[in-house]
């Protein structure tokens, strides 16, 4: 098996492999690369093992050792490369859809595409939750925060401060003596 090493500064299989005794069927600094290359492109764990002959418990394993420091952030980021692609190819399946076969009697009649409007608006949610995912909903019972009710509770705070009276000022030195002092809105009341 012949894979590129990918980026000279940062691909994925540009590590140290672990360092293991010998074996025709262990992992050999090939294999290990050839696993890596494999995860960057599919993000499969048993299917990059099944590439290279080696079990995904024997993987993990490897990833495990005292020495695969290397390893495991090869791992890493051959993960992250493979979350673009995957991110790529499942918005194309949320868009163009994918394939639904139709058949009758054992003969295929039809063969059409069905997006996926449920995979869309959670891949949308994802990329940006500011715009169309979990940062846009306000959670149950918070306030709004639009402008007019800001506006609102500014012109209220100093009343509803007022209501406050049930401590003299005088027995809590570390809160003015007035609520107007509170209110930098407020504007100056003629004596």
């Amino acid at each position: 098996m012949d894979y590129p090493l990918g980026d000279e500064a940062s691909g994925p299989l540009v590590f140290a492999p672990v360092a293991v005794k010998p074996r025709h069927d262990g992992w050999t600094a090939e294999r290990q690369r050839a696993f890596i290359a494999v995860l960057a492109e599919t993000g499969c764990v048993s299917e990059a093992c099944a590439e290279v002959g080696i079990t995904p418990r024997s993987a993990y394993r490897l990833r495990e050792h005292p020495k695969a420091k290397a390893f495991c952030e090869a791992w890493d980021h051959a993960l992250s490369f493979a979350s673009a692609r995957l991110t790529s190819i499942a918005f194309e399946r949320a868009v163009h859809g994918s394939v639904e076969r139709i058949y009758r009697n054992g003969e295929l009649v039809e063969e059409r595409r069905k997006p996926s409007d449920k995979l869309l608006m959670w891949l949308l949610g994802q990329v940006d939750p500011a715009g169309f995912g979990w940062l846009n909903r306000m959670p149950g019972g918070a306030p709004d925060l639009s402008y007019y009710k800001l506006q609102h509770a500014r012109k209220q705070m100093p009343k509803e401060l007022r209501k406050l009276s049930d401590i003299d000022g005088d027995d809590c030195p570390a809160v003015p003596n007035r609520a107007s002092d509170l209110d930098p809105y407020e504007e100056e009341q003629p004596a």
